[in-house]
């Protein structure tokens, strides 16, 4: 007797999967230089707002040729964007465990600073002790580390929120000390707009940590000068915001009265004052000292000398400063983030 097939129904038949959809080309490096490619199926990439806009009628022409470039991207990034899309996580991924903490598949190690330290897995305990240098990440947590923070950025780009979220999520879990956290603060500065409240807050909240020895890093320094893509400026804002014992909220208050205010930007002493110009007896006001990250209340009046005149709170005494060591600060650079 002849078997008869079962008739498959038009709502099964019509239910496709995403690997039946076309292939789409990512190519990602300069095109004159061996760009790497991706094959990714078209049905997987819709879901994403930049995708969905490339295949969209009438915007971009490289999306309707089966070919998306990224001439200014990187590749090693741009492999874990594909592992993101197809398995919903990316390396190195996080396991629960049992005391429902979170753990990496690969160990992040540190290591104390004592010549007899061994290496050791990072646990949140050891955050203070990595922030005041005693403990340092190895290169290889350094370099996970860098790469994370970087695909953070590349999400947001893209709009693709789902890894925005994973890779902050999994960016928390890392081992933060001075160079992680300024390499940190250029990226987010540079890379993620302001209404990333989350992410601009945690960066904050590291800055405030880390601000005793940020003040004495070059590097910092390096970046609060720095007039690059207002980079300088954004990090100055990030930096009033974290200051210690209360300054930034004073002078939250200060701002509301229309005072125009400066922000320190590399360490002023008396004594470097007195070398430079001689004895503050030639000045109608003493030479006074700041730190960096210290704010003073000043428009910023700069005299022949480059010298200009400050206040350390509201109607105090005046001291007179170095204008090169001094940024003024916009109202805007005191919003809370």
């Amino acid at each position: 007797m002849e078997r008869k097939e079962a008739s498959v129904s038009p709502e099964l038949e019509a239910h496709t999967t995403p690997y039946e959809s076309p292939i789409i080309v990512l190519s990602v490096g300069p095109k004159d230089d061996n760009p790497v490619l991706f094959h990714v199926h078209k049905e997987k990439l819709t879901h994403i707002p930049f995708f969905k806009a490339a295949f969209r009628e009438n915007a971009f022409a490289e999306g309707h040729q089966g070919e998306v470039n990224f001439e200014d991207g990187d590749p090693i990034l741009f492999r874990r964007v594909v592992e993101f899309i197809y398995e919903g996580d990316y390396f190195p991924r996080q396991k629960l465990l049992p005391e429902a903490s979170l753990s990496f598949e690969v160990p992040l190690r540190v290591k104390g600073i004592a010549l007899d330290s061994k290496e050791e897995d990072y646990v949140p305990s050891l955050a203070v002790e990595m922030a005041s240098g005693t403990y340092l990440a190895t290169a290889e947590t350094h370099q996970l580390f860098m790469m994370v923070s970087k695909l953070l950025c590349v999400a947001d780009r893209y709009l693709i929120e789902d890894l925005v979220e994973m890779s902050f999520r999994k960016l928390k879990s890392f081992p933060i000390g001075t160079k992680e956290l300024i390499a940190l603060a250029e990226h987010i500065v540079r890379s993620i707009p302001e209404t990333r409240f989350d992410i601009h807050k945690f960066l904050a909240d590291q800055v405030y940590l880390h601000l005793p020895r940020l003040r004495n890093s070059p590097e910092f320094r390096s970046l609060l000068e720095s007039e690059t893509s207002n980079l300088g400026q954004g990090l100055i804002g990030l930096t009033m915001n974290t200051l210690l014992s209360g300054q930034g909220r004073y002078f939250e208050e200060v701002l509301k009265t229309n005072t125009k205010v400066v922000i320190c930007i590399t360490d002023v002493t008396v004594d470097e004052c007195i070398e430079k110009y001689g004895s503050d007896d030639n000045f109608p006001v003493k030479f006074g000292a700041a730190v960096a990250g210290q704010v003073l209340i000043s428009d910023g009046t700069v005299d022949s000398r480059n010298m200009m005149c400050a206040e350390y709170v509201l109607d105090g005494p005046t001291l007179a400063f170095p204008a090169s060591s001094f940024k003024l600060l916009a109202e805007a650079s005191f919003t809370a983030r």
